[in-house]
């Protein structure tokens, strides 16, 4: 078995988990829980900032887009965001840099691609952020990709073997 498979097959073992958990425990879980949130998105791509957009609507959030992910974590100082979606087609050759950043203050960082890659995939989850791909790249996959990361960066205190029960 491949690094990849290995991960994958873990980060699927995990998600059955924390999905078990919210079965166990509705009251953390629920439609409404991440209504106005405010998110920052970092995309130059017309079709994906309306796939966006539509999520936001879908999700009750309000979205806020950056022309970088400097100028967003500039902003994050001021108001920290409950997530942030990076579209990789920006081609910010930093972008693992800010992942681990806004990792480390526990803003979960989504990475959008439009193909499914193992190397951008891996990278990201080294970075400590999150990956949603699709082809075509819908706004249910990003309203659910963003419920998790925000569910798993709450869960951040909790303790690990929780995340490796089964469900």
């Amino acid at each position: 078995m491949n690094l990849a498979t290995a991960t994958r097959t873990q980060f699927q073992q995990a998600a059955a988990s924390l999905i078990g958990y919210f079965r166990k425990n509705p009251d953390t879980a629920g439609p409404d829980r991440h209504r106005d949130c405010l998110i920052f998105a970092v995309s130059h791509c017309h079709p994906t900032r309306i796939v966006l957009y539509t999520a936001a609507f879908q999700a009750g959030w309000r979205i806020v887009f950056w022309t970088s992910l400097r100028e967003a974590l500039a902003a994050a100082e001021l108001q920290p965001p409950n997530a942030l979606i990076y579209d990789h087609n920006t081609h910010d050759p930093a972008w693992n840099g800010f992942c681990s950043t806004f990792a480390a203050r526990r803003i979960p960082f989504l990475q959008l691609a439009h193909f499914a890659a193992d190397d951008l995939f891996l990278n990201t989850l080294a970075a400590g952020g999150y990956f949603v791909g699709g082809s075509p790249l819908t706004s249910e996959s990003v309203v659910s990709a963003v419920d998790v990361a925000a569910e798993i960066s709450g869960l951040a205190g909790a303790p690990l073997r929780m995340l490796h029960q089964n469900p």
